[in-house]
C-alpha cells in the first residue's frame, strides 16, 4: 500500500497485515428502557430498520487490519487529526480577524437600523457607508463558515465512499450465503487436501510412513509457495483410501497410477448420477 508524505509530494511502499476471509457476524439487541417503552414496536434506531434479536452475517475478501472497523453495521466516522488540523487550523487564523471585526460591525449595522425605526437620530452618510462597510464584513464571515462547512462535508463524504467501497466492493456473500460460501471453501480445501497427498506419493514415490508423507508435502508447499501449513495427512490418507487410491508398494505406503485413478473416479461419478438405480441404493463402490 501506498501511504502519502506528510505534505503530498512522495509516497512510500507500507505493509499492512490483512486477512483474506472476515465473516462479521452481528445480533441486534434492544435496552431494557427501550424495550418497555416501545413493547413489541419497531425499533426505529436499529440499522437500517432491523428488528432486535435479528442476525445479520456478511462475508467479506481481501481486509486489512485497518478496514475492519469499517465493516461493522453502526460505523460513526470520526475525523482524523491531520484533516481536523487542516481544516481548524486555516479557520482558526481567519476566523480570529473576523471575529474581532463582526461586533463593532454588528453595532453600526444595529444603530441604523434603530435610526430607521425611530429609536435613534437620524443617519448620516457616514453611518450609512460604515453600515454597509459592516454588512459585507457580516457576508464574508458568512461564506467564510460556509467554506468551512463545505470542506467538512467533503471530507465526510470521501470517508463515506470508502466505507461503501469496502462494504461493496468486498463483500463477497451475506447471511445464508455465508454458510453456502464456508461449506464451499471446505469441500475445495478437503479437494485439494486429497490432490496433495495423491501427487506427493505418484511423483515422490511410496512414503515409509505418514510422518515422512507429511513432511514431504509441508517441504513442497513451502517450496512452491512459501505456505507454512500444518498438512493434515492422516485425513488425506483416509480419503484416499476411501477413494480406493492406496496401495502398498514394499510395505510403504503408496498410490495406485493416474490411469487406474482416473478410472476409479469416472467408475465413482457414473455410479453417482446412475438414475436407473434405485434411491435406496449406495453410491459408494
Amino acid at each position: 500500500m501506498a501511504q502519502k508524505s506528510a505534505l503530498g509530494f512522495k509516497a512510500q511502499d507500507i505493509s499492512l497485515e490483512a486477512f483474506d476471509d472476515v465473516v462479521v457476524f452481528v445480533r441486534f439487541k434492544q435496552s431494557e428502557t427501550a424495550k418497555k417503552r416501545l413493547g413489541r414496536r419497531r425499533h426505529r434506531g436499529l440499522p437500517g430498520g432491523a428488528q432486535p434479536g435479528s442476525v445479520l452475517i456478511k462475508s467479506f475478501r481481501d481486509i486489512s487490519r485497518l478496514e475492519l472497523p469499517m465493516l461493522l453495521p453502526d460505523v460513526q466516522i470520526v475525523m482524523s487529526r491531520k484533516d481536523a488540523f487542516l481544516l481548524g487550523g486555516p479557520a482558526l487564523l481567519g476566523g480570529i480577524p473576523i471575529a474581532l471585526n463582526i461586533l463593532p460591525a454588528l453595532s453600526v449595522v444595529l444603530v441604523v437600523i434603530g435610526a430607521y425605526l425611530g429609536f435613534a437620530s437620524e443617519v448620516t452618510q457616514d453611518k450609512l457607508m460604515k453600515a454597509v462597510a459592516a454588512l459585507s464584513v457580516i457576508v464574508g464571515a458568512g461564506l467564510f463558515m460556509f467554506r468551512q462547512y463545505s470542506n467538512y462535508s467533503f471530507r465526510k463524504l470521501k470517508y463515506q465512499k470508502r466505507i461503501a467501497d469496502s462494504i461493496y466492493f468486498k463483500n463477497v456473500n451475506n447471511d445464508a450465503g455465508v454458510f453456502e460460501t464456508l461449506i464451499g471453501s471446505a469441500e475445495e480445501q478437503e479437494t485439494k487436501e486429497v490432490i496433495l497427498a495423491y501427487h506427493a506419493l505418484l511423483t515422490g514415490g511410496p512414503a515409509a510412513s505418514a510422518g515422512e508423507l507429511d513432511q514431504r508435502i509441508e517441504t513442497w508447499l513451502e517450496a512452491n509457495f512459501a505456505l507454512d501449513i500444518d498438512f493434515e495427512v492422516a485425513d488425506a490418507l483416509e480419503k484416499l483410501e476411501g477413494l480406493g487410491f492406496l496401495a502398498q508398494k514394499e510395505g510403504k505406503i503408496a498410490v495406485v497410477s493416474l490411469t487406474e485413478a482416473l478410472a476409479r473416479l469416472d467408475t465413482l461419478w457414473d455410479r453417482l448420477y446412475d438414475f436407473k438405480r434405485k434411491p435406496n441404493d449406495s453410491v459408494a463402490a
